[in-house]
């Protein structure tokens, strides 16, 4: 009886510390799911925040692109306007003996209003019977 009482003693207190072992084991894993959890939350708020300052930073080049590219259309239009075919800003001189400058031209164009105020004349006045001046081919 004694070594069946022994035995059934051991047996409890095993059995007893199997049961303190299973419930730290528990624990441990309980510890570890947690803090797996919270590294897996850090770990998606630092995507989330790095997503959104890559954002931001996206918006901030496509700006500075947007205004360097305004700026530099400005510029072109300016530099067209001022070279145009037209050569408004640069006939004072005339390239060849041929040709006559926008200055000359005014001369000219207000001399012959002048005649055209002091010396009678006809006028003719053309036309048609559509409103159309160009000939239809």
């Amino acid at each position: 009886m004694r070594t069946t009482a022994k035995e059934t003693g051991r047996s409890v207190t095993n059995q007893a510390q199997m049961q303190t072992h299973t419930r730290q084991a528990q624990l441990a894993i309980w510890k570890v799911a947690s803090n797996t959890n919270k590294t897996v939350a850090a770990a998606r708020s630092a995507i989330r925040y790095f997503l959104a300052s890559l954002h931001i930073f996206v918006l901030a080049i496509a700006t500075g692109i947007n205004m360097a590219l305004s700026i530099i259309i400005i510029i072109s239009l300016v530099a067209f306007v001022s070279g145009s075919a037209c050569g408004i800003f640069f006939s004072a001189t005339a390239p060849s003996a041929d040709t006559i400058t926008v200055q000359q031209a005014v001369e000219y164009r207000d001399r012959l209003e002048g005649i055209s105020d002091t010396v009678q004349h006809d006028r003719q006045d053309i036309t048609t019977n559509d409103d159309v001046y160009y000939i239809r081919w």
